[in-house]
Formats: structure tokens, sequence, C-alpha cells
């Protein structure tokens, strides 16, 4: 029974202080792990690299589908792939363009208009059935159907082009259909430039029916007609102030 009672003590003691200081090495590693400083720099660290992660995912993701939603928009038919534009004035004349051949009615008339054409082109014989009919002098530029040297000033390379002579140069118009209804509604109301004209007629690029890019010009069937009624009150506008000035 003594024997007992000595080896319990034995043990007791023997396992005291170990079990002591594995508590408190316990208790120090729960302690550092919740008030430690670098502990909680390390997690507010990690939170912000997975914040930041994710919205770039995000941002990838918005990206792709706008990306491919758009594209698939473009590729219907009857989209228009591009803004509609203007075909810019031409300052001056190239100095090596030659005069083929000089339509006139009258002796003394004057020609502000030049005709780009090849000799046999039905859309340049459209053109200049047009002029004639409409009895305006013009001038006519044949064209080299292999090098184009004569139209090399152009981005536009089909025939015909027409060059209308306006204040600020030379007014380019292209497509047959589009010059011949231009034409009429600059010669129906010549309070309108031609460059104004022109404006109502721009170019854009489409996607038809089989998914082909396309060009065409907006309006080129329509001739523009200025609203009666605005004209009226232009008209009486500009009365009032000519009689304002003679009084």
């Amino acid at each position: 029974m003594a024997l007992r009672v000595a080896v319990a003590r034995l043990k007791t003691v023997a396992g005291g202080p170990s079990l002591l200081r594995i508590n408190n090495t316990f208790s120090r590693s729960k302690h550092f792990n919740s008030e430690s400083p670098l502990a909680k720099h390390a997690r507010k660290r990690t939170s912000t690299v997975r914040l930041i992660g994710g919205g770039v995912a995000i941002g990838v993701v918005v990206g792709a589908a706008y990306s491919y939603f758009s594209d698939s928009e473009r590729k219907l038919p009857g989209a228009i792939v591009n803004t509609p534009t203007q075909i810019p004035i031409l300052k001056t004349l190239p100095t090596d363009l030659k005069v083929t051949r000089k339509v006139r009615h009258n002796n003394d008339e004057i020609a502000n208009i030049i005709l780009f054409q090849y000799p046999t082109c039905p859309f340049c014989c459209k053109v200049r059935a047009f002029l004639d009919y409409v009895k305006v002098p013009y001038d006519i530029i044949e064209v080299d159907p292999i090098l184009k040297q004569q139209i090399s000033w152009s981005d536009y390379k089909k025939v015909p082009i027409l060059l209308v002579k306006s204040s600020n140069g030379y007014q380019p118009l292209t497509d047959s259909t589009m010059i011949v209804s231009a034409l009429a509604s600059y010669l129906k109301d010549k309070t309108f430039t031609i460059e104004d004209i022109a404006n109502f007629y721009p170019s854009m690029v489409y996607v038809d029916v089989d998914g082909k890019r396309k060009t065409d010009i907006m309006n080129k069937y329509f001739i523009m007609n200025e609203d009666e009624s605005e004209k009226s009150k232009r008209l009486n506008f500009e009365n009032e102030r000519t009689m304002e000035k003679m009084v």
C-alpha cells in the first residue's frame, strides 16, 4: 500500500510541470493568433488580394460578354457597322489632270462640273444623260480602267465620280444614283450649297443578308426638298431684314 502511494506521487511530480508547460505554450499560441498585429495584417492582405482578384475576374467576364454580343450584333443582317461619313472637300485639282472632252450648250458657258468616267460604263452614261437633260455644262476626264491614275487623289476607286466646284474647292460626288439625286436637289434649290447637299448623302458600311460587309450611300434614291413652311418663314424673315435696311 505504501508502495502504491509512493508511485502515484512520483507520477504526479513527473507529469505536472510538463503538462503545465504544454498548457502555457497553447495559451501563448492562442494569445498570439488572436492579438498579434502581424496576424491581423496577414489576414487583411489576403482579403485585399482576394477582393482585387474577384474584381479583375468579373471585369474580364463582363468585357468578354460585351465584346461577344457587340460583335454578334454587328454581324446581324442589316446592322450598320460604322458611323455614316461624308466625302471631304478636294481643296485643289491635281495638276496632271487632262480634260478629254468639253460639253457646252452655249459657247460662253463655264463648266463647274468635272465627270470622271469610262467611255462604255453604263453608270457613267446615266450621269451624262442627266447632265445633258438639264443642260449643265461639264468637262469629261477619261479614266484608265487599269491604272486609274486620274482618280489617284480619291479613296473611292470606282466611276463615275463627279467634282462640283464650290467656294471651298471641289465637292466629290460618288455613285451614279446619288449623283443624280444630289444634282437634282442642288439645281432645284440653290439656297443650299453643294456641300450641304452632299451631307444629306453620307456613306456607310452595313452587313447584308449573307453576312458580308458592303458600302452604300444613304438617301441616294431621294431628292432633298426644303420644308415649304420653313422656307416661307425664312423668306419672310429675309424680306423683313431687307425692309429694315431700306428704312
